[in-house]
């Protein structure tokens, strides 16, 4: 029988981890699901081959700028945070195929949306969008788009 065991940790206590030799592993996913996190440290940048990377159910206001820096990432999991918005450097992660921002405070997305041209999967439901950005358009691999529970009156 496995036994599994899970640790709180805070944005002091990641960085730690990061600086220890374990976080220094070549990680291609890390899950911080659920932790109380309301940011991260800019240690999480050196996860050069990451291409997972999930902070589902946290306390994140903002993405933090070393997520944007995170050029491998294919699924980045933000949903259920207190997200307000994105910077416009999301359109960076140009691998990224499955965006779950869903349940957050967004009112607005950012235009380089319309950059990330391997995106498939797009979750945006349980926000305060009235809108997409016509830039949206352009998301040519997309396969699945989900903005239930907004307020959109019309789609680009």
């Amino acid at each position: 029988m496995r036994h599994q065991h899970s640790q709180q940790l805070d944005r002091a206590g990641i960085a730690r981890w990061i600086e220890s030799p374990f976080g220094q592993a070549e990680l291609t996913a890390l899950v911080l699901d659920g932790q109380a996190l309301d940011s991260l440290p800019p240690e999480l940048a050196q996860f050069g081959k990451l291409e997972t990377l999930s902070l589902y159910h946290n306390r994140l206001t903002e993405l933090p700028p070393a997520a944007t820096a995170l050029e491998t990432l294919r699924t980045l999991n933000l949903a259920a945070n207190q997200l307000t918005g994105l910077p416009d450097s999301i359109g960076r992660l140009k691998r990224l195929e499955m965006l779950d921002i869903g349940h957050n405070r967004l009112a607005a997305l950012p235009a380089s949306l319309g950059q990330l041209d391997a995106l498939r999967f797009l979750y945006l439901s349980n926000n305060r969008l009235a809108e997409l950005p016509a830039e949206t358009a352009r998301l040519g691999a997309l396969e699945y788009l989900n903005v239930t529970d907004n307020a959109f009156t019309s789609l680009p």
